[in-house]
């Protein structure tokens, strides 16, 4: 850990685990409302890897790691460990119901912490550096979540959030509106108990996208039009998010011929749309592509072709070719003129 963490943190002491409880505040339950400790294990055991640390306690008979808790009158409240902690009582179950053998019914009574001394956001900035820049990453909109306290709460700039997460201020930026614009999206479609924050990965990509953001950050209106995208399910995942970006470059009338088909329709249909719409301008990328190559051609090469009939032939048939293409669109032309 670095020197502030160590500063923040007692050293490791055997506590009773009867004295632990799950932290209210944790940030997995901050979308949840207020969770009684039941609902906080409900909630860990059906979203987190619980049962997989119970296993490896159980292998090594002990827990290596400290939790990492407050003092809280007599009690403890743990701030980092909270998934541990629930398996460490579930294997204490096990052990008394005589579920899981080898162990003695006082095995993990007491249990390695260290108490943590600090401010709330010197709390909040320990755990954001072993879950946000550490090698215990949360989830993202977790990590979205302390990054926005931690510039409305605590008051710290993008770039001191960045300095100390160990992060790009240009990242810090992407989570932080990926976070607002999440919570908007709940506030209008949410429907099932804070679901909603499975969709900050869509949100974030809004602003990691160069062209989504620049035109997001034109209005108010924009972020409000995409909300409603992702809210009547027209756009799922992060190649959903790249294909709006690209309907967003399309010029007009094809740009308002497939979002109208977005609108009225769904992605994939608003994606064939598009395919078909920008055919044409792929054809002249294509075209645009061969002429820079030609330009670039070294002319030594050309030697290469002195008694060489097939690539005479090439250079042939690609002069025919463009001659052929001019008299076309001569003939088009002419045609529109006449009409």
């Amino acid at each position: 850990m670095s020197r502030m963490s160590n500063k923040l943190l007692g050293d490791p002491i055997d506590v009773p685990l009867s004295k632990l409880t799950r932290d209210p505040n944790n940030i997995r339950f901050r979308h949840m409302g207020k969770l009684t400790q039941s609902e906080m294990d409900a909630y860990l055991l059906e979203e987190e890897d619980v049962r997989l640390l119970m296993n490896g306690i159980i292998s090594a008979g002990k827990l290596h790691q400290p939790l990492l808790v407050i003092e809280n009158g007599d009690d403890l409240i743990c701030k980092e460990g909270n998934r541990r902690l629930l398996a460490l009582r579930m294997i204490q179950d096990q052990i008394k119901n005589k579920k899981l053998k080898g162990f003695t019914e006082d095995h993990f009574d007491m249990i390695p912490v260290r108490i943590i001394q600090g401010t709330e956001e010197e709390i909040d900035v320990l755990l954001g550096t072993i879950h946000v820049s550490g090698n215990k990453p949360w989830n993202a909109a977790n990590r979205g979540y302390l990054i926005h306290k931690c510039i409305e709460t605590h008051g710290n700039d993008p770039k001191q959030v960045a300095d100390k997460f160990g992060m790009v201020t240009s990242k810090v930026m992407m989570a932080y509106k990926g976070f607002i614009a999440t919570e908007r999206f709940g506030q209008k479609y949410e429907t099932e108990g804070g679901r909603y924050v499975r969709k900050f990965f869509i949100f974030e990509e809004l602003y990691r996208n160069a062209t989504t953001k620049t035109w997001v950050n034109e209005s108010d209106e924009s972020l409000d039009y995409f909300i409603n995208v992702v809210g009547k399910s027209k756009m799922s995942n992060l190649k959903d998010v790249r294909k709006f970006a690209k309907f967003l470059k399309l010029e007009e009338p094809k740009k308002a011929r497939v979002f109208e088909a977005l609108n009225h329709d769904n992605m994939t249909e608003a994606w064939k749309l598009y395919e078909e719409e920008s055919k044409p301008e792929r054809a002249w990328n294509v075209v645009d592509s061969l002429y820079t190559q030609l330009i670039e051609f070294p002319h030594e090469f050309l030697k290469q072709a002195i008694g060489d009939k097939i690539k005479k032939r090439i250079l042939t048939d690609l002069g025919s070719l463009v001659i052929n293409l001019q008299d076309d669109l001569s003939d088009m032309e002419n045609n529109s003129a006449g009409k």
